[in-house]
């Protein structure tokens, strides 16, 4: 049985799972065939990239590259991997001056703890960032076989 992340099934469409996910605050919420449930509190960041694969030359050789969602467009069945981003914070009151890396910065950016969030419960905390990347399908064949 394929059920959403709220473990509901649609009955409409069995064979299609959709579960949405919203950043309200700083609760990750599960929108998926029912009322929107919280299932993660204490959310800094919450992204989702998708790994995509296309053949530019000839020789068929894969290339990838991260995208979001409206980039993929029609190209779903070229999606190799997705990756899930996630930035918690907690209750411990930190000195100034700490950092951490923020999604999705591939390229290590830092978020300052006391200036990028000044005004909200996260000034000043610890932040740690965890990042997945889950493979969907066999990479490097072409579509078209």
């Amino acid at each position: 049985l394929q059920r959403d992340c709220l473990g509901q099934q649609d009955n409409a469409n069995p064979n299609r799972i959709q579960s949405r996910f919203v950043l309200h605050g700083s609760n990750l919420m599960c929108a998926g065939s029912g009322l929107p449930q919280p299932i993660a509190s204490n959310v800094a960041n919450f992204q989702v990239r998708y790994l995509l694969q296309s053949f530019p030359g000839s020789k068929g050789e894969p290339h990838l590259r991260y995208v979001n969602a409206t980039d993929v467009g029609n190209n779903w069945s070229n999606v190799y991997a997705v990756e899930i981003c996630l930035v918690l914070f907690g209750t411990e009151i930190l000195p100034e001056g700490g950092s951490y890396t923020n999604c999705p910065s591939a390229d290590g950016t830092s978020a300052n703890i006391a200036t990028n969030s000044l005004n909200t419960p996260r000034t000043n905390r610890l932040h740690k960032t965890f990042r997945t990347v889950f493979q969907l399908r066999s990479q490097g064949l072409l579509t078209s076989y």
